[in-house]
């Protein structure tokens, strides 16, 4: 039951990062939204360096209609870091991953937990349609697996994120006695209203 626990979090911090993911800390793509306090908290909670190095996005039915993916699978291929393991198995954008190690994936946190969970150095067999032709690309994944002790994965950064929560909520009480006080200054010295 932890061990699910610890996973579904890392699953919700993982598709948090991946909504803003940025390719270099600091800098933000062109267009893009600022790079946040948010960003750099993740940065350090996520396991790092990224196992496999994409960006998926979940397909409508349509979508996979039009790359000639299956009805119920796939998950499309948005980003794929320079240098990263999916780079080396010859993984690009626009690719739809339909299946992980002989696994269906209709969804991106079923991939998402595939790739978490695998094995150190574990190599991925990987499903994809690509202009419309199914074929198998073989990856082999980065750094540690999360599941190999998620409670103490997640209790080694909570520190981390505690005071950085901590430091976050202390900034934006400042910034509510500040508004506060802001009011108390405007507010007309008498509550009657004119009629």
């Amino acid at each position: 039951m932890r061990a699910r626990l610890a996973v579904m979090i890392a699953l919700t911090l993982c598709a948090a990062a991946s909504a803003n993911a940025h390719p270099h800390p600091g800098q933000p793509e062109l267009g893009a939204e600022p790079y946040t306090h948010r960003d750099r908290v993740l940065e350090r909670l996520l396991p790092h360096p990224s196992r496999l190095g994409v960006q998926l996005q979940d397909m409508t039915p349509e979508l996979r209609e039009f790359l000639h993916a299956p009805k119920e699978r796939g998950v499309l291929i948005v980003r794929v870091s320079e240098g990263s393991a999916a780079e080396q198995a010859g993984l690009r954008v626009g690719d739809v991953i339909v299946a992980v190690g002989g696994e269906p994936v209709s969804a991106t946190p079923a991939f998402v937990q595939a790739v978490l969970t695998a094995e150190k150095d574990a190599k991925l067999a990987l499903e994809i349609v690509r202009d419309g032709k199914p074929r198998t690309l073989e990856a082999t994944l980065a750094g540690e697996p999360f599941a190999a002790n998620p409670m103490r994965w997640l209790e080694e950064r909570m520190p981390e994120f505690r005071e950085s929560f901590e430091q976050r909520m202390h900034e934006l009480e400042e910034r509510m006695q500040e508004l506060e006080q802001r009011l108390r200054e405007a507010a007309p010295a008498s509550d009657e209203l004119d009629t």
